[in-house]
């Protein structure tokens, strides 16, 4: 199944286009705040990176949180513009999971590890999941949720934990809980290669979302004032 993802949850932004678990290509933009202004131009670049066209794409993969409210509102809107235009099913697709994939398919944690993926929330809160290398594949621990950098290491079970991505300034309690061992480099940074291929599973097993009722997922309560995804999906693509 060919597979169209896009992940706007972090600074950067990115889509990747993959096929029956391969990646065919992957276009990332690290400007901050560029996502509305990037994001339909990646989208036409990375088709055209993998040699196809937007009919060709089976199916639409979009991280859904947690993460920064306007930068998944941005590629929601644009997931659920192409959906409708197009008429192919869109998965929704955990921030979180995704990264956690991503640490997986470079074969961290081992066998019956923890691995804690985090990424930064706002006020020196972290969104946090806990997963556990079972049989090959991640097991939840914990829910996903926001919490204190002290909190957080304050309910961490005693084993040996590796832990993934985009934590800014947060890294530093990591360290010096001496026993949390950080991931360095691309790994670490959210991906839309990921959420493409857990989107392509996902809707592989026939799973699918209703396209008026998907929001982010946003952990913390959503600052009022902001457009829904849907109303900023009609403004990008007005329907005829």
């Amino acid at each position: 199944m060919t597979v169209l993802g896009i992940e706007t949850a972090t600074v950067g932004c990115s889509t990747a286009v993959v096929m029956n678990g391969r990646v065919l290509a992957e276009s990332m933009s690290d400007r901050p705040r560029a996502h509305a202004e990037r994001l339909l131009a990646q989208v036409d670049e990375v088709i055209t990176k993998a040699g196809l066209k937007i009919p060709d794409v089976e199916g639409l993969a979009v991280s859904i949180g947690p993460g920064s409210f306007t930068g998944l509102r941005i590629g929601l809107s644009v997931a659920k513009g192409l959906a409708w235009s197009t008429g192919k099913r869109l998965a929704g697709v955990s921030t979180l999971k995704a990264l956690a994939r991503k640490a997986r398919d470079t074969g961290e944690p081992g066998e019956g590890s923890l691995l804690l993926t985090v990424i930064d929330s706002r006020k020196g809160e972290v969104y946090c999941r806990l997963d556990r290398m079972i049989h090959g594949g991640l097991v939840a621990e914990w829910d996903e949720r926001s919490v204190s950098i002290e909190r957080l290491l304050s309910e961490l079970p005693s084993d040996p934990i590796v832990a993934t991505g985009e934590t800014g300034q947060l890294r530093d309690g990591f360290i010096r809980s001496g026993r949390i061992r950080i991931l360095e480099g691309d790994v670490i940074r959210c991906s839309a290669r990921t959420v493409a291929l857990e989107g392509e599973a996902a809707l592989v097993h026939g799973e699918r979302v209703d396209l008026r009722t998907l929001e982010p997922t946003y952990i913390k309560e959503f600052e009022p004032g902001k457009k829904p995804a849907e109303q900023m999906s009609k403004e990008i693509f007005p329907q005829s």
